[in-house]
């Protein structure tokens, strides 16, 4: 990959999530590896950002198989781990993102991440009014999934009966909470009681 001509080299001990293998079943333990490096090469036009907390989405187990039928390709076997990421800028190779800036973005499951952003869509977030967190929590790629589902394309109005799958997961929960304050009767499917007393 052509990741241009780098000028900044940033000398920090970063620690970074590898998959060494793939996992077998909900064994994880084998398959992921925490390794360190002590510098970040930061080209012309990216940027660094120094990660305060990593999105563990439940998507991600999807791409850490071998599938090529997903939204997202497989993690390649000894490379950083991806996710949504939410993280300050500590050093800028760009004009538009400045050092001190808090953002959200796609990044690397590490203390620092180096962010393209014509690659890893970073969305500028002000904590002065809201908690910082929710921005990957219920404004995050959970919360859109929902709200998309429930306004955009399912286009309910109050009165309407919501039936919504999988009630008990992030995204059903906040689908049903959505379709609730709509006005609608909903109806949540969970695969087990405690899920369901939810």
């Amino acid at each position: 990959m052509d990741i241009g001509v780098i000028i900044r080299i940033m000398k920090v001990k970063n620690r970074f999530w590898v998959m060494k293998n793939l996992p077998e079943g909900n064994n994880f333990q084998n398959a992921l590896e925490i390794r360190e490096e002590s510098e970040l090469k930061i080209p012309e036009g990216f940027f660094a950002t120094k990660n305060l907390f990593l999105s563990m989405d439940a998507g991600t187990r999807m791409y850490m198989t071998d599938r090529k039928d997903s939204y997202q390709p497989p993690i390649p076997i000894g490379e950083k781990l991806m996710g949504t990421v939410l993280g300050e800028i500590v050093e800028s190779n760009h004009p538009d993102y400045r050092v001190g800036e808090r953002l959200r973005s796609y990044g690397q499951w590490s203390d620092f991440s180096v962010v393209n952003p014509n690659l890893m869509y970073p969305s500028k977030v002000d904590d002065s009014e809201i908690d910082l967190v929710n921005y990957i929590g219920i404004f995050g790629a959970n919360g859109w999934t929902a709200y998309t589902g429930v306004i955009n394309t399912g286009k309910v109005k109050a009165g309407d009966t919501f039936v919504v799958s999988a009630a008990a997961g992030c995204t059903g929960l906040m689908a049903g909470q959505i379709a609730k304050i709509s006005g609608c009767k909903v109806i949540g499917i969970a695969g087990t009681d405690s899920k369901c007393k939810l």
